[in-house]
């Protein structure tokens, strides 16, 4: 290593491990090691960089400004040898995926486990949650979302694209009318779901309708059974209904409504790197996933 670089390792793994203890044994070497060069760096530079103390020490301005500097070079470094090494290996290791519902019980996890089966030294956890994670915090290589998301330390890329489509029992509405346009909504019990207005289009006129009705619910397949059971009317990603309007237990309604469709991300964090077996997996997820949801 350089000289000018001398003192900046030691320096780094104190900061991260939080005493000089921790780092001499993270780095393999004394204690007294660790000191005389975290020392040596401050002579060479002419600041102090830490306040030592009885009990641990403090970082100085100067030091708190050299360690975020001098920590975003060292995981550069570290990210360039991932790479390179990376271009010439089969792709090995963990993914963690994170997606929700029956998008990703349906279409996501019956692609990765083809997609494993042509890299079996490749391992996936595939968590469904219907939270928002943190993806740095959580350890998230990939993440799916529907729908609008917010600017955030991450990447985003379209997956695909759904079609929301409104549906009911012909028994519900043998009993009930068919409603004609989105206004006729009032007088009919509306599934809810996540969201308390319908959203619909005709002729790019983008309408959102605020819904009533005695069932209330977050998942999709709860939403079907209650329409299937003719209960009311529900308005469901295509994905969820497919199955239901083919075989007839389940009817399309206000078609010359339907809204625009709603896109999913594949999110990813922020880094310089994307290992070799993460970016394998998005590249097959894409190719399947094009017309996956009705496109």
């Amino acid at each position: 290593m350089s000289k000018h670089m001398e003192g900046t390792r030691e320096f780094i793994e104190v900061v991260h491990q939080g005493s000089f203890t921790a780092a001499a044994n993270k780095l393999g070497v004394a204690k007294s090691f660790v000191s005389r060069h975290v020392k040596a760096l401050e002579d060479r530079l002419g600041l102090q960089l830490m306040i030592r103390t009885t009990r641990g020490f403090t970082l100085t301005e100067a030091g708190e400004v050299y360690f975020n500097q001098c920590r975003q070079i060292f995981q550069d470094l570290e990210e360039l040898e991932k790479r390179i090494a990376d271009q010439n290996t089969t792709p090995r290791g963990p993914i963690r995926v994170t997606v929700a519902g029956a998008f990703g019980e349906d279409y996501i996890a019956p692609l990765v486990a083809e997609f494993l089966s042509d890299h079996p030294e490749v391992s996936v956890h595939l968590e469904f949650t219907n939270r928002t994670l943190n993806l740095i915090e959580n350890n998230i290589d990939i993440a799916f979302r529907t729908g609008f998301v917010v600017d955030g330390p991450f990447i985003r890329r379209k997956l695909c694209a759904y079609p929301l489509i409104t549906v009911a029992s012909r028994e519900y509405l043998d009993r009930n009318s068919v409603p004609e346009s989105p206004q006729d909504l009032s007088r009919h019990n509306c599934l809810v779901g996540t969201l308390t207005h319908w959203r619909f289009d005709r002729d790019d006129d983008f309408q959102e309708w605020r819904i009533h009705g005695n069932w209330r619910s977050n998942n999709g397949r709860a939403l079907i059974a209650a329409a299937e059971s003719g209960l009311g009317i529900a308005q469901v990603p295509l994905f969820y209904a497919r199955e239901s309007l083919e075989q007839g237990r389940l009817v399309p309604v206000l078609e010359p409504y339907l809204r625009n469709k709603v896109p999913i991300w594949a999110l990813q964090p922020q880094r310089v790197y994307m290992p070799t077996r993460v970016r394998l997996l998005l590249d097959y997820l894409y190719r399947s996933c094009h017309d996956i949801a009705g496109e």
